[in-house]
Protein backbone atom coordinates (compact mmCIF):
# COMPACT_ATOMS: atom_id res chain seq x y z
CA UNK A 1 0.00 0.00 0.00
CA UNK A 2 2.67 2.36 0.90
CA UNK A 3 3.69 2.47 -3.33
CA UNK A 4 0.55 3.25 -3.91
CA UNK A 5 0.19 6.20 -1.01
CA UNK A 6 3.81 7.25 -2.18
CA UNK A 7 2.81 7.78 -5.68
CA UNK A 8 -0.82 9.58 -5.17
CA UNK A 9 1.26 11.93 -3.42
CA UNK A 10 4.23 12.43 -5.75
CA UNK A 11 1.01 13.17 -8.93
CA UNK A 12 -0.67 15.14 -6.33
CA UNK A 13 2.25 18.06 -6.14
CA UNK A 14 2.62 17.29 -10.05
CA UNK A 15 -1.39 18.56 -10.37
CA UNK A 16 -1.21 20.95 -7.62
CA UNK A 17 -3.28 19.05 -5.42
CA UNK A 18 -3.49 19.10 -1.82
CA UNK A 19 -3.92 15.90 0.69
CA UNK A 20 -6.52 16.86 2.89
CA UNK A 21 -6.44 13.63 4.98
CA UNK A 22 -6.05 9.85 4.60
CA UNK A 23 -8.06 7.60 6.29
CA UNK A 24 -7.95 3.55 6.76
CA UNK A 25 -8.34 3.28 2.85
CA UNK A 26 -9.73 6.33 2.23
CA UNK A 27 -7.35 9.28 0.75
CA UNK A 28 -8.88 12.68 0.52
CA UNK A 29 -7.99 15.58 -1.95
CA UNK A 30 -8.56 18.83 -2.70
CA UNK A 31 -7.89 20.56 -6.00
CA UNK A 32 -8.04 24.56 -7.32
CA UNK A 33 -9.66 23.32 -10.44
CA UNK A 34 -12.13 19.99 -11.89
CA UNK A 35 -9.18 20.08 -14.96
CA UNK A 36 -6.16 19.40 -12.08
CA UNK A 37 -8.46 17.07 -10.45
CA UNK A 38 -9.39 15.09 -13.41
CA UNK A 39 -5.71 14.97 -14.71
CA UNK A 40 -4.99 13.67 -11.55
CA UNK A 41 -7.14 10.70 -11.50
CA UNK A 42 -6.79 9.44 -15.09
CA UNK A 43 -2.71 10.00 -14.34
CA UNK A 44 -3.17 8.04 -11.53
CA UNK A 45 -5.57 5.04 -12.49
CA UNK A 46 -3.23 4.57 -15.70
CA UNK A 47 0.10 4.35 -13.26
CA UNK A 48 -0.91 2.02 -10.74
CA UNK A 49 -1.18 -0.95 -12.27
CA UNK A 50 2.35 -0.32 -13.46
CA UNK A 51 3.78 0.18 -10.47
CA UNK A 52 6.44 -2.30 -8.97
CA UNK A 53 4.41 -3.88 -6.53
CA UNK A 54 5.80 -6.46 -4.54
CA UNK A 55 5.14 -9.61 -4.97
CA UNK A 56 2.48 -11.40 -3.25
CA UNK A 57 0.08 -7.51 -3.25
CA UNK A 58 -2.32 -9.29 -5.78
CA UNK A 59 -3.41 -12.53 -7.39
CA UNK A 60 -3.11 -11.20 -11.12
CA UNK A 61 0.34 -9.11 -10.53
CA UNK A 62 -1.42 -6.13 -11.94
CA UNK A 63 -1.27 -4.31 -8.80
CA UNK A 64 -4.05 -2.56 -6.81
CA UNK A 65 -6.65 -0.63 -8.38
CA UNK A 66 -8.39 2.19 -6.54
CA UNK A 67 -11.80 3.98 -7.37
CA UNK A 68 -12.10 7.64 -7.72
CA UNK A 69 -14.79 9.94 -7.10
CA UNK A 70 -14.53 13.72 -8.05
CA UNK A 71 -17.07 16.69 -7.18
CA UNK A 72 -17.07 20.29 -8.06
CA UNK A 73 -17.73 22.83 -5.44
CA UNK A 74 -16.89 24.77 -2.27
CA UNK A 75 -17.12 22.58 0.97
CA UNK A 76 -16.89 24.12 4.40
CA UNK A 77 -13.35 23.73 5.73
CA UNK A 78 -11.74 24.24 8.79
CA UNK A 79 -8.23 23.71 10.47
CA UNK A 80 -7.65 20.75 12.30
CA UNK A 81 -5.32 21.06 14.94
CA UNK A 82 -4.36 17.88 15.68
CA UNK A 83 -3.34 17.14 11.83
CA UNK A 84 -1.83 21.11 11.05
CA UNK A 85 -3.94 20.66 8.00
CA UNK A 86 -7.83 21.66 6.36
CA UNK A 87 -10.34 19.57 6.93
CA UNK A 88 -13.20 19.93 5.14
CA UNK A 89 -16.66 19.11 5.47
CA UNK A 90 -20.27 19.50 3.68
CA UNK A 91 -22.92 18.48 0.99
CA UNK A 92 -19.93 18.50 -1.60
CA UNK A 93 -18.01 15.54 0.90
CA UNK A 94 -20.60 13.70 1.13
CA UNK A 95 -21.35 13.78 -2.52
CA UNK A 96 -17.81 13.16 -3.52
CA UNK A 97 -17.85 9.94 -0.92
CA UNK A 98 -21.40 8.54 -2.43
CA UNK A 99 -19.80 9.12 -5.81
CA UNK A 100 -16.54 7.25 -4.95
CA UNK A 101 -18.85 3.99 -3.34
CA UNK A 102 -20.42 3.89 -6.71
CA UNK A 103 -16.84 3.61 -8.74
CA UNK A 104 -15.47 -0.09 -9.05
CA UNK A 105 -11.26 -0.61 -8.88
CA UNK A 106 -9.85 1.22 -11.52
CA UNK A 107 -13.13 3.51 -12.40
CA UNK A 108 -13.33 7.42 -11.59
CA UNK A 109 -16.99 8.75 -11.57
CA UNK A 110 -17.32 12.58 -12.28
CA UNK A 111 -20.48 14.48 -12.18
CA UNK A 112 -21.93 16.22 -15.35
CA UNK A 113 -20.88 19.35 -13.65
CA UNK A 114 -18.06 18.43 -12.99
CA UNK A 115 -17.18 17.00 -16.74
CA UNK A 116 -18.17 20.12 -18.09
CA UNK A 117 -16.56 22.66 -16.75
CA UNK A 118 -13.53 20.59 -17.40
CA UNK A 119 -14.66 20.58 -21.37
CA UNK A 120 -15.29 24.17 -20.77
CA UNK A 121 -11.99 25.24 -19.64
CA UNK A 122 -9.54 27.47 -21.42
CA UNK A 123 -6.62 25.76 -23.40
CA UNK A 124 -6.49 22.07 -24.75
CA UNK A 125 -7.46 20.29 -20.84
CA UNK A 126 -10.24 18.00 -22.59
CA UNK A 127 -9.06 17.85 -25.80
CA UNK A 128 -5.34 16.50 -24.08
CA UNK A 129 -7.93 13.92 -21.74
CA UNK A 130 -10.57 12.86 -24.13
CA UNK A 131 -8.38 10.17 -25.92
CA UNK A 132 -7.92 8.43 -22.59
CA UNK A 133 -11.35 8.75 -21.19
CA UNK A 134 -14.63 7.08 -21.36
CA UNK A 135 -17.50 8.86 -20.67
CA UNK A 136 -20.32 6.39 -19.92
CA UNK A 137 -23.73 8.20 -18.47
CA UNK A 138 -24.84 6.07 -14.95
CA UNK A 139 -28.24 7.88 -14.96
CA UNK A 140 -29.75 9.69 -12.33
CA UNK A 141 -28.54 9.25 -8.49
CA UNK A 142 -29.31 10.66 -5.43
Amino acid sequence: VQVMVSHMRQLLVAHSGYEVKMEMDTFLCAFQNPVDALHWAVQLQAELPTLPWPKGVTEDGEGLLVNVGLQTGTPTSRFDGVSGRMDYFGNVMNSTARMMAKATHGVTVVPCPTLEAVQAAPGPAWKHLAPTVAVVPLGAWE
